[in-house]
């Protein structure tokens, strides 16, 4: 992946928190550090959470939004939280992913007109939906 490129805006969702919890995730975490908001496109993450992984709960999913909120702000991220109702999950997603290119680009206007932000915090998804099994009826 190259981050130099200045219109280039990447994102990513670890397969699901069961993994973004690992020990190569928890290093990525801290990747945003090497991102030159004037040089440099942008990544946005979003995990999702669903409080189950195949057989067991899983970290992010034992944890409330209080704590998840926590831990990602001191990794130095804003953190904005989605998807508590499922019935308007597509709005709830799409205003966070508005938010997230609002402050991306905030960010980087400011790097770019020579008044950069002193360690900017850049956006996190945190998208939490219950485990849920629907079945079709025909």
């Amino acid at each position: 992946m190259r981050l130099d490129l200045p219109l280039r805006m990447y994102g990513f969702a670890p397969p699901y928190g069961g993994q973004a919890n690992s020990h190569p995730w928890i290093s990525a975490w801290h990747a945003y550090k090497y991102i030159d908001p004037k040089e440099s496109g942008a990544v946005l993450p979003i995990v999702h959470v669903n409080g189950f992984k195949i057989s067991e709960r899983t970290i992010y999913g034992c944890m409330d939004d209080k704590e998840l909120v926590a831990l990602f702000t001191g990794y130095g991220y804003q953190v904005r939280i989605a998807g508590h109702d499922l019935d308007r999950i597509d709005e709830d997603l799409a205003a966070s992913l508005q938010w997230a290119l609002g402050v991306i680009r905030s960010i980087q206007k400011a790097a770019r007109q020579d008044n950069p932000i002193f360690k900017p915090r850049w956006p996190v998804i945190i998208l939490r939906t219950p485990k849920v099994r629907k079945f079709l009826v025909c």
